[in-house]
């Protein structure tokens, strides 16, 4: 997501003014519009892991946009880590986004305050104002949640079915990205969901892995996607790709697990104390998916982190050589 739609999005959006509805319908079944993956992350869950949480504080200043966003957020009265409780994100093919937050608290008057301060462009549409700027557009669509799009999206269309007395769910719009999600575990403190388009199949066709004897796996032999990333004991990913036949599945599955084996097999991983990698990432085929998973527990994590903070630590200055004597 753009950095203009982060810092516009979770903050500046979290709180313009409205009236209630009657009801709120899922999250990812808000988004009306031409798009291909859908991705909620359970904020609450993830702040409440140490780990994540000064991971991310101890980063924000470097990844695009975050610091603006708790920035943003700090400014509105509103505290991150203990005011958000979902955020549901929905992509098109070329990468533009919509996304609602869902907030444990009414958020009116911080955003009414903030969008008076922001100058926000306003706009009363359908019993909800909308408030614009160059780039994203917002409105609160009751008194916790608010929902944000780049403004190559129409927003009214999303405000019109949310407030509809029988609105459409993602299931009803496009099952192919409703059953990608629906395959996620619901239990996960994200999930993702996503179908491929002839248009990302062309874009992602030179992505391909080969066994060297004719035969390959590419993203673009995926029909969909599903992704569950858990963080509540250590680390558990699961991505479910779908394949159009079994064949394609098992020879991708072959593909796949045979250059595995050889990249964790790698005796510098021992050396560097994490061989436990190699047992930690499974392969394999189900029907038409490819199924791959990747599990540690918090210790490994530990060791992963810590390893990672070596490896990205900035080499120590040399010492300035002493001047030559007289």
């Amino acid at each position: 997501m753009k950095r203009s739609l982060m810092a516009g999005l979770v903050a500046l959006s979290l709180g313009f003014s409205t009236t209630a509805m009657a009801k709120d319908i899922d999250a990812i079944d808000l988004f009306v519009g031409d798009f291909v993956g859908v991705a909620s992350i359970d904020f609450d869950k993830l702040v409440a892991n140490k780990m994540i949480s000064d991971t991310f504080e101890q980063n924000s200043g470097s990844i695009s946009g975050a610091q603006g966003v708790l920035d943003s957020l700090k400014a509105a009265g509103i505290d991150y880590k203990k005011d958000i409780d979902l955020i549901t994100v929905a992509l098109n093919e070329k990468g533009h986004a919509c996304a609602a937050v869902d907030a444990k608290i009414p958020i009116r008057e911080a955003i009414d305050a903030e969008a008076q301060k922001r100058n926000y462009a306003a706009a009363d549409y359908n019993g909800l104002k909308i408030y614009s700027d160059s780039k994203n557009s917002a409105v609160v669509l009751s008194d916790k949640r608010v929902v944000a799009c780049e403004n190559v999206f129409d927003i009214k269309p999303i405000i019109d079915n949310a407030k509809a007395e029988k609105p459409k769910t993602l299931k009803d719009r496009d099952a192919a990205i409703h059953k990608a999600y629906s395959a996620t575990s619901k239990g996960a403190d994200i999930r993702v969901g996503a179908k491929m388009t002839k248009y990302l199949k062309t874009k992602a066709a030179s992505y391909k892995l080969d066994d060297g004897n004719g035969k390959s796996i590419g993203v673009s032999d995926a029909e969909a996607a599903s992704l569950s990333i858990s963080f509540s004991k250590g680390l558990n990913i699961e991505l479910v790709a779908q394949s159009k036949s079994e064949d394609v599945a098992a020879s991708g599955t072959s593909i796949i697990s045979t250059k595995l084996t050889g990249i964790l097999s790698d005796p510098s991983l021992a050396e560097l104390g994490i061989g436990f990698v190699k047992d930690a990432v499974k392969v394999v085929q189900d029907k038409k998916n490819i199924k791959a998973s990747v599990k540690f527990d918090d210790k490994q994590m530990a060791t992963l982190t810590a390893l990672l903070a070596d490896l990205s630590a900035p080499a120590p200055k040399a010492a300035p050589k002493a001047a030559p004597k007289k």
